[in-house]
């Protein structure tokens, strides 16, 4: 939103001049792999990370013993912990998968093309979000 607003100001002072926001120019695979990859690859190292320590930590058997002698409550923050925990570990995977889909992008020379109008994302863009599929406009018209 703040990328279009941004556009938008810069198209309304540069209109007078003739002057229009620059598109963005087609990286090519050479580029990504130099610019992105490693980043990609970093964030997927991360979150291989964060997911397993989760993992161990929401399913180990400590706890999962015997309610037997334990109180309701204490047995329902268990389960609540362990339900938040999961929630947080299904978002890390998506991440992960997103991750790993940027990384065949690259390797197949497609990275950073917009999947919505077929036009270049904005390096700009590619390093706030390296797992992004739209440009900034297709985003905005599939988001509402």
């Amino acid at each position: 939103m703040l990328v279009s607003c941004y556009t938008s100001l810069y198209n309304t002072r540069n209109k007078a001049k003739g002057e229009v926001m620059p598109r963005a120019k087609k990286m090519t695979k050479t580029e990504a792999k130099k610019a992105f990859k490693p980043i990609i690859e970093a964030k997927i190292a991360e979150l291989e990370e964060k997911i397993k320590a989760i993992a161990g930590e929401t399913f180990s058997e400590e706890g999962n013993g015997s309610a037997f002698g334990t109180h309701m409550a204490d047995v329902s923050g268990d389960l609540y912990e362990q339900e938040f925990s999961a929630g947080i570990l299904s978002k890390e995977y998506e991440l992960l998968i997103a991750c790993k889909q940027a990384i065949e992008r690259i390797e197949h020379g497609i990275y950073g093309i917009c999947q919505g109008c077929g036009n270049p994302i904005p390096k700009a863009r590619l390093k706030v979000i390296p797992t992004a599929l739209l440009c900034i406009k297709c985003e905005e018209e599939q988001n509402g």
